[in-house]
């Protein structure tokens, strides 16, 4: 691999999001700010800007960084560069994951404290709240191989569309999983059951697929066209 051309271009996405990123990134932290400011109705809206935050933070970051390449022919000058579909790949993977996962291991992170402490006494949802944080990051995941393996801006909408559709049905999917929701989440301390954990190894399991799924078909490409 070309690792200086891979540092390049991934410097290149760094550059061009850097303020995106903490844009989303505040915004994240006002929505929290707006969950724990009182009363359960602030809750709710607080955790919907939360997630809108995450999730457009997500749509942003494969629109501009591979989307918008190939609509703006900056792909096949890329693809003449000193670089090989690997490489291509794997700047992408760096660049996008990188960028991503700092606000939301930030945000997540900071979420996760704070609903553990004895103060707030939500700890009984930490671990489907921790799930849903992850299925977030996996809804990234198949956004971003949608992208890079279509290159269609339709396809990757279509995959943008079904994800966010997919959520709300996730979570009720997660409650209705006996040790995961239900009456656990209004437990005041964290408890993670064999459940909880199955599904989180399962997720962690998903997210290897798909990074296996993107190298494969990327490496059956023979035209960046």
């Amino acid at each position: 691999m070309n690792s200086f051309m891979i540092k390049k271009l991934v410097a290149k996405d760094w550059y061009f999001n850097r303020y995106i990123m903490v844009a989303y990134l505040v915004g994240g932290f006002v929505a929290m700010a707006v969950m724990f400011s009182g009363g359960q109705s602030m809750y709710t809206v607080g955790s919907i800007l939360l997630v809108t935050a995450i999730i457009s933070l997500a749509c942003h970051l494969v629109m501009g960084t591979v989307v918008q390449e190939r609509k703006m022919q900056t792909l096949p000058f890329i693809m003449s560069l000193p670089v090989s579909v690997t490489d291509y790949t794997v700047a992408k993977l760096v660049a996008n994951l990188s960028v991503y996962l700092l606000p939301w291991s930030l945000l997540s992170g900071f979420l996760i404290t704070i609903m553990s402490s004895s103060i707030i006494g939500s700890g009984g949802a930490v671990p489907i709240f921790t799930l849903m944080l992850v299925w977030m990051f996996i809804t990234y995941m198949i956004m971003l191989a949608a992208a890079l393996i279509s290159e269609s801006e339709g396809w990757t909408v279509l995959a943008m569309v079904v994800c966010n559709t997919a959520f709300t049905f996730v979570f009720m999917g997660l409650n209705a999983i006996e040790g995961v929701g239900g009456e656990l989440i209004n437990q005041p301390d964290v408890v993670w059951t064999d459940a909880a954990l199955l599904v989180l190894a399962g997720e962690v399991l998903l997210i290897a697929a798909i990074l296996g799924l993107i190298f494969y078909c990327q490496r059956r490409k023979t035209d960046f066209l």
